[in-house]
């Protein structure tokens, strides 16, 4: 199963460029992609994964309880 990053708390911290660039998961599986991308690169996949959470949260219908 691959998670799901647009429910991630850390892509809106830049501790984002540290587990994508640095691999600080790497023990959980995430290693790092720096030798493929740039810090550009993963601000542009950041911007998108921000961008999708943001679509699918104004897609969700109103709470009728509040």
């Amino acid at each position: 199963m691959t998670p799901d990053l647009r429910a991630s708390a850390l892509v809106d911290t830049d501790v984002f460029y540290d587990v994508v660039l640095k691999g600080i998961l790497k023990n959980e599986g995430m290693v790092s992609f720096k030798s493929a991308l740039s810090h550009d690169d993963v601000t542009a996949i950041r911007n998108y994964i921000i961008h999708r959470a943001n679509q699918d949260a104004s897609a969700q219908p109103a709470d009728p309880t509040h």
